[in-house]
């Protein structure tokens, strides 16, 4: 037995010794190779790139101050054309490889002082909606069941949020598309560096959402405040008698929704008012009064209001975004100009209008000019999304 063991620990003795030579020769062949296979053109980037390292001592202040761009691309394109000429199988001339090789894209910083952080203030519309795209009846459709949901169309989702008292006919989900122009929307904001302080959600699903897939690429929670639904007399105008059962914070969580559960609303439990809103001036007092409370309220960072067409279209009067817009009935003096614009812009737009100047998920930007005490619209703070020459979320502000 002893001798057995002992001839297994002979045998990996010397079959490591074995394998730690024949790994030393191959390296030795490796470096031999690649020492009489060098070109010329790589010694000279070695030798530049040594000269230009020993020529460069000193603190890293100085030494960044004179690396500058042309410096870093000339490097760059020399040794793109040394790795190219090392391949005999490819000609490559100097003037064909781009400046630098290696491209990314690049999104300015929107805000620098933490302070304008503070005071900016961006109002969103929800993303498109399934029955403005299948019609009314698009749960009938669809629906094969409580738990079922076969979609006859692309952009239609393949799983819905379903809660046993939701009503989907009345309150309507996102699409596909409705729900990716969100998260576009996250990566835009993210790529700007303005990560909201507070994310603040109408009640309604698709806003819901909205929020929520905004919320979830941020990494953050979302709240919700009723003042922010469309006015109440829509509904009634439409052949219905009550608002639809918006789902509750509870239910929220229970859908898997980012809601902060330890938010307190600026007007809490204001659907039955709501609801007994009459005339469209109502409810566009309701949207501006609340605007401009969740604008006052003390946060150390943006605000996103999500909301609809009314909303945006409310904070586009409130910021005076129409005077941003060259139109020859709005040149007029500037003692005169915020007055005049006031006659000309209509308050109370009737819901298509507002559909066609506020696309989905467009956004409205704006911040409070402390000199003033009035808040300026921001035009451009986020680049559009487009979709071929038909489709763009901007907005149309000409009067």
């Amino acid at each position: 037995m002893w001798r057995r063991i002992k001839r297994i620990f002979s045998r990996a003795s010397t079959g490591r010794e074995h394998w730690t030579k024949e790994r030393s020769s191959r390296r030795s062949i490796s470096s031999l190779k690649n020492s009489t296979g060098r070109s010329d053109s790589g010694q000279e980037v070695r030798s530049f790139e040594r000269k230009s390292a020993s020529s460069k001592k000193g603190s890293w202040g100085l030494e960044k101050k004179a690396d500058t761009s042309e410096d870093r691309s000339q490097r760059s394109s020399i040794a793109a054309v040394s790795t190219c000429q090392n391949n005999t199988h490819t000609a490559v001339t100097p003037h064909l490889i781009p400046i630098p090789v290696v491209t990314r894209s690049f999104w300015c910083q929107a805000v620098r002082d933490p302070e304008d952080l503070s005071r900016l203030v961006l109002v969103m519309r929800a993303g498109e909606r399934i029955d403005r795209v299948v019609g009314k009846k698009w749960i009938q459709i669809q629906s094969k069941g409580y738990d079922k949901f076969t979609p006859v169309d692309g952009n239609l989702p393949t799983r819905v949020h379903w809660h046993k008292d939701a009503q989907l006919e009345e309150d309507s989900p996102l699409t596909t598309l409705g729900r990716h122009s969100a998260v576009l929307l996250a990566r835009a904001l993210y790529m700007r560096e303005i990560r909201p302080a507070l994310i603040v959600s109408s009640p309604a699903l698709r806003a819901i959402q909205t929020a929520d897939a905004i919320a979830k690429f941020l990494h953050t929670t979302f709240a919700v405040e009723e003042g922010l639904c469309e006015p109440g007399c829509w509904y009634t105008q439409c052949g219905k008698f009550a608002l639809p059962r918006f789902l509750k914070a509870n239910e929220m969580r229970s859908c898997n929704f980012s809601i902060n559960l330890n938010y307190t609303p600026v007007v809490p439990s204001c659907l039955d008012k709501v609801e007994m809103e009459r005339d469209e001036e109502q409810g566009y007092d309701r949207i501006e009064d609340l605007l401009l409370d969740l604008c006052a309220r003390p946060r150390a960072g943006p605000l996103l209001v999500v909301g609809h067409a009314v909303t945006v279209h409310t904070a586009a009067i409130i910021c005076d975004a129409f005077s941003s817009v060259l139109n020859p009935t709005l040149a007029l003096e500037e003692q005169e100009g915020s007055e005049k614009r006031c006659e000309q812009v209509q308050r109370c737009l009737p819901p298509v209008e507002l559909g066609a100047r506020y696309p989905y998920a467009c956004v409205i930007a704006m911040a409070l000019n402390e000199d003033v005490g009035q808040y300026e619209y921001i035009p451009s703070l986020l680049p559009p999304l487009s979709f071929g020459d038909n489709y763009s979320n901007r907005i149309v502000l000409t009067i």
